[in-house]
């Protein structure tokens, strides 16, 4: 996924002026401070002509904040929530993401095998490389990782921030729990090359990275440059044996292999639900309605990489 060939070089750095996008509180965290990023960045030399704070900065806002001081990149420093909300504002703009990852999971920096230390990350960043991307897309919002509705977003909805900072990716699986006792499946309505087909179940996911939900395997075939989106069917029956079983399925990349589980790849789906549900994109839950439609944004954002 970091092959050179995907890569293209960034050859004058001082021409890039950046807007920082940063969680204060992800980055308090890891003994950092938006200070500390700040001048890390202009160190290595890139000018930084905006910041901004805010944990959930809605992707609009940000892409004007950025157009207006002249940025040509975006960096985004803090989780998947942060990074999600700068990939749809570079995305808008054509600009340049860098991600320093201050997050719990990090699932997008391990999916692109980014450096997680802010000095290797800021050196990745002078380095200049990048790698043109696809992204998902979801009634016209885009994500890095997945997207899904049903049990997943459930157990998004529960997760608890402090309990997060006290036992990181732990507290998904505590969430996860709480999430199964009270679920009730969704009835689906799939329409993917121009075949229907009605079902239920207790979980639909669309995969553009590899990792997500805290470092599960989700997509173990999925990469960022393929064109093609991995959809995953949960069924609607989920006995509490088997709990253990899927959640191990789920971290080592073997789903797929699982009876309860249908698995397929696609570059469109549309999806309309029995029940209005929100749908948890990068761990962002949205109101979208009942009528999804899902479909890869091919080459939609240039990322900057890890050097080969």
């Amino acid at each position: 996924m970091g092959d050179s060939a995907c890569a293209e070089v960034m050859t004058d750095l001082g021409t890039e002026t950046a807007i920082l996008v940063a969680f204060a509180g992800c980055l308090e965290q890891r003994g950092s401070s938006v200070a500390d990023v700040q001048r890390a960045l202009r160190e290595a030399g890139l000018q930084v002509g905006a910041l901004a704070f805010e944990p959930t900065l809605p992707p609009d806002e940000l892409a004007r904040l950025a157009l207006a001081a002249g940025a040509t990149m975006i960096v985004a420093a803090g989780g998947d929530g942060t990074v999600h909300a700068a990939a749809n504002a570079a995305a808008q703009l054509g600009l340049t993401l860098a991600v320093l990852p201050f997050g719990t999971a990090n699932d997008f920096a391990h999916g692109l095998a980014l450096p997680l230390e802010l000095a290797a990350a800021v050196a990745a960043i002078a380095a200049g490389q990048t790698r043109t991307i696809d992204l998902g897309r979801v009634n016209g919002h885009y994500f890095l990782n997945a997207a899904h509705a049903g049990l997943g977003a459930e157990t998004a909805r529960r997760s608890d921030p402090r309990l997060k900072q006290l036992v990181g990716p732990l507290a998904y699986a505590v969430a996860a729990v709480g999430a199964w006792s009270e679920h009730e499946p969704l009835e689906l309505t799939l329409v993917v090359n121009g075949r229907e087909a009605t079902l239920c179940a207790s979980q639909l996911l669309v995969a553009n990275g590899v990792y997500y939900g805290g470092g599960n395997l989700v997509a173990p075939d999925a990469s960022f440059d393929d064109g093609q989106l991995e959809i995953q069917l949960v069924g609607p029956d989920l006995p509490a044996h088997a709990l253990l079983r899927l959640a191990g399925a789920l971290r080592r990349g073997e789903m797929a292999d699982q009876p309860e589980t249908a698995c397929f790849r696609t570059t469109h789906l549309e999806v309309t639900l029995g029940r209005p549900a929100p749908v948890n994109m990068d761990g962002e839950l949205v109101e979208l309605g009942e009528h999804l439609v899902f479909e890869v944004a091919p080459r939609a954002l240039r990322v900057v990489v890890a050097k080969a």
